[in-house]
């Protein structure tokens, strides 16, 4: 859509003609956007300028309700040849007001800064040269698109270690945080070493890649699949849904790989939080001790026992039926960059293996110790 010397649309993968009844440019320097929540859309979008000098211009968005807008109080933006940077919002109501500078050329504008699953596809081929990863076709979407598995192994591991993300299409956190443990086990030192010893690591990096292609905030598609959810969750939330592709590959690859470890990345809205949401209380505290609070995030942990009833999630399936170790992780965007998201998956990683190893010691010495 254009407005004379001014551009704007969504920056997904694949956008309906549709979406673009999202915009309403009120005034040369002020943009609406609204109806998100009714598409379980997300904010990610782009303001093109023609114009030869910058421009005060501001961008409304009307969240739907005015509780959002307690946690949507801030954005990313990314200036022409520039990189993103926080920039805080000004609420009224059930809308949030974010004024900037508009400079001659593309601006993106975001929630979470954007990973789309053409940047996967283009760091998986940066991977091939390396000897000790490779990758897969997991499964397909129900749109067809391909659902990538990497695997780092050394060949002498007898256990495996699954991490998942982009359960949910907007929680782009997982995707840097995968990068970020991929190039630790795929770099050379000892502590990689000692961990591919012990353990084959497998990733599925986006598994909702039609959610992320499609621009959707939550879903695999409208009244689709919640992949954060097992297959008989889904019967009840959404009928039709547990027939997801995507939902069937997520599961079929725990009944596979029966992992010893098992890690689901996300990032949730609240700024000064944390989640550490697990199955065991032993389990969550000596993860806590190898990855304490990070605050020099301004971040805490919150920790939740994941309840053993109601609607049940892929962590908690792969716990009941083979004894996973493992977490949900909840890393939000608020006072931190790509860099950093990359460094919080490396010790993330590191932190899970050592709360692993430490438990197959304990078990050992008990064994060892109580008497027959």
């Amino acid at each position: 859509m254009n407005n004379s010397v001014i551009n704007f649309g969504f920056n997904y993968d694949c956008v309906k003609d549709s979406y673009q009844n999202k915009f309403k440019l009120e005034q040369p320097g002020r943009l609406l956007l609204s109806g998100l929540d009714k598409e379980d859309l997300r904010l990610d979008i782009f303001i093109e300028s023609g114009h030869a000098d910058p421009m005060d211009f501001e961008v409304v968005v009307d969240w739907g309700t005015e509780i959002k807008t307690c946690f949507y109080d801030h954005l990313f933006i990314k200036p022409p040849n520039s990189k993103w940077s926080l920039k805080a919002n000004f609420r009224t109501g059930s809308k949030t007001i974010t004024r900037f500078a508009l400079n001659p050329g593309k601006t993106q504008i975001a929630f979470c800064i954007p990973y789309k699953y053409t940047d996967l596809l283009s760091y998986i081929e940066r991977q091939r040269h390396k000897p000790l990863v490779s990758s897969e076709i997991g499964g397909y979407s129900k749109k067809k698109r391909k659902i990538p598995l990497l695997k780092i192994s050394n060949g002498n591991a007898s256990k495996n270690c699954l991490v998942v993300g982009r359960c949910h299409p907007y929680e782009t956190a997982a995707s840097f945080n995968i990068e970020g443990m991929i190039d630790f086990l795929a770099g050379k030192s000892e502590l990689a070493d000692f961990f591919l010893d012990r353990y084959d690591f497998y990733f599925l990096p986006m598994i909702n890649v039609d959610g992320v292609s499609d621009g959707f905030d939550r879903l695999t598609e409208i009244n689709g699949a919640d992949l954060n959810r097992d297959i008989e969750a889904n019967k009840k939330l959404n009928p039709g849904s547990e027939s997801d592709s995507a939902l069937l590959t997520h599961m079929r690859i725990i009944d596979t790989l029966k992992p010893a470890l098992y890690l689901n990345l996300h990032n949730w809205t609240n700024k000064f939080i944390d989640g550490l949401i697990g199955w065991d209380e032993e389990e969550v505290l000596l993860f806590r001790k190898f990855m304490p609070d990070l605050t020099e995030d301004y971040k805490k942990w919150d920790v939740n026992f994941a309840a053993v009833s109601g609607l049940r999630s892929p962590g908690r399936y792969s716990r009941e039926l083979y004894g996973s170790v493992g977490f949900v992780l909840e890393f939000p965007w608020y006072g931190r960059t790509e860099a950093r998201m990359r460094e919080i998956g490396r010790n993330s990683l590191i932190a899970l293996v050592h709360t692993g190893l430490e438990l197959e010691s304990a078990t050992a010495i008990r064994k060892l110790t109580i008497p027959k």
